[in-house]
């Protein structure tokens, strides 16, 4: 499974990983991580 990400990543990809704990019960605090990550990303 390494192997396919390390591939993927080697195209540009990025993984996000979250717990399953937090997803949970913290799902309002994931979903403004990945608010943050598109904007950083988005942002010139």
């Amino acid at each position: 499974m390494k192997k396919r990400q390390e591939i993927l990543e080697g195209i540009g990809l990025k993984f996000i990983r979250f717990t399953d704990s937090d997803v949970r019960n913290n799902v309002e605090g994931v979903v403004k991580y990945l608010e943050v990550l598109i904007e950083e990303m988005t942002t010139p």
